[in-house]
């Protein structure tokens, strides 16, 4: 049996929220209950503070020094760790403040990624990697409010404890009782599609995880997801295609979002190396249909696929303030956000925007989402690891004051 929970808002406070209890399907009618990971129970969760207050930014801001900054700095020296700086800056023009921190439930403890989609008159969010009191999963998902980003509605099992999202096969199931946290099978979601008013697709990576930064990349899927009615004691139905779409010698393409071509409306992929692949929306479990830009055309050949930016193009939309499509991102190892532009999704993209949001020095994930507010004030995520296994998903609110950059 599973209980809903439902969540007030509080902006001032970290009190959690939880996860979704869901119908798992692995690609056939049976039902398989994933086992969970176990791991180190953390310690009570520590809430860090910092300026919280609106703050004017305007760009290359990524010349002021802040105590995050510099501990990443001496980070960086210490460990010998020293990147190409990013290029100069465009000149977006923004202004941002923090909005709060996401809810999420006391039996969760830390998770990441923290990709949204609207879905009708809710917002799918998912993530990956999730620490909490039953366990480890490597995928959980919540259900939110279109009106406000800290509104959360979760689904939990009779003991309160989040479960998998993207459900496993028996056949994973028994690797991961065999292997440990140390040798285990994951499923990364690599971003969400609304493909009806309660119905989305997820993408996600399969891979072997032996520890931190140590995969083995097994190829990338698809999930479909059914929302139902708030009135329902499940929210959400998976059911996961049995086949990977791509193996493991091919790009990994997350999905950004959905463009009308020639009257048909297509999902946008883009790779970390910013590779761009599209489907029809109708299409999206169907592998041959993908196509691949290959400089001047979409071609069926995967391997014809050719770069569109030097940097990995995170989250996208198309922003009718600046009349461009605008990505979010940050480098690795870099809690600084990158912003870029361009006219079209194939490019060509602007040199970044560099923003020192004054945000912990090991922040990631710089997520727009663009289910909530609007083209000129968008909301942002980042995750920070607060101490092992303890993290927190902030929300910033942006306005973009400038009009498009020039290249």
């Amino acid at each position: 049996m599973n209980t809903t929970h439902r969540h007030r808002r509080s902006r001032a406070s970290s009190t959690s929220a939880g996860l979704l209890a869901l119908v798992v399907v692995a690609g056939t009618p049976s039902v398989t209950r994933a086992e969970t990971l176990r791991i180190p129970t953390p310690p009570t969760p520590v809430v860090v503070r910092y300026a919280a207050t609106a703050t004017d930014c305007l760009v290359d801001c990524n010349e002021e020094r802040t105590a995050a900054g510099q501990s990443l700095a001496n980070d960086r020296r210490d460990t010998g760790f020293d990147p190409d700086p990013p290029p100069a800056g465009t000149g977006i023009v923004m202004t941002y403040d923090f909005f709060g921190i996401q809810p999420q439930s006391p039996a969760i403890f830390g998770r990441d990624g923290a990709y949204s989609a609207r879905v009708g008159d809710d917002v799918l969010w998912v993530y990956g990697d999730t620490f909490s009191s039953a366990g480890l999963f490597s995928s959980t998902a919540a259900i939110g409010r279109v009106d406000d980003p800290l509104a959360f509605e979760d689904s939990l099992s009779a003991d309160a404890g989040p479960q998998q999202f993207i459900p496993y096969t028996p056949d994973e199931v028994q690797f991961n009782a065999a292997g440990g946290v140390d040798n285990r099978i994951a499923l990364w979601p690599l971003g969400a599609i609304a493909t009806g008013r309660h119905t989305a697709v997820v993408p996600f990576i399969k891979l072997i995880v032996r520890g931190t930064l140590d995969y083995t990349i097994l190829g990338t899927g698809v999930a479909a997801v059914h929302i139902r009615s708030p009135k329902s004691r499940i929210r959400l139905r998976v059911v996961r295609d049995r086949d990977l779409l791509f193996g493991p010698d091919e790009p990994l393409y997350r999905p950004v979002f959905t463009k009308r071509v020639a009257n048909r409306n297509y999902v946008y992929f883009y790779s970390p190396d910013s590779k761009v692949a599209r489907v029809p929306l109708r299409r999206l479990h169907v592998r041959r249909d993908y196509q691949f830009w290959d400089g001047s055309r979409y071609m069926s050949d995967a391997s014809a696929a050719r770069a569109v930016a030097q940097a990995n193009l995170n989250t996208i939309s198309f922003d009718a303030h600046l009349g461009r499509y605008l990505s979010t991102s940050s480098r690795f190892w870099s809690n600084l956000l990158e912003l870029r532009t361009a006219p079209a999704p194939e490019g060509p993209w602007s040199d970044p925007t560099i923003v020192n949001m004054d945000v912990p020095p090991n922040a990631e994930f710089f997520n727009w989402h663009p289910a909530y507010g609007d083209d000129r004030n968008i909301v942002l995520s980042y995750v920070t690891f607060t101490s092992s296994y303890v993290s927190q998903i902030r929300l910033f609110r942006v306005t973009l004051d400038g009009g498009a950059p020039s290249r």
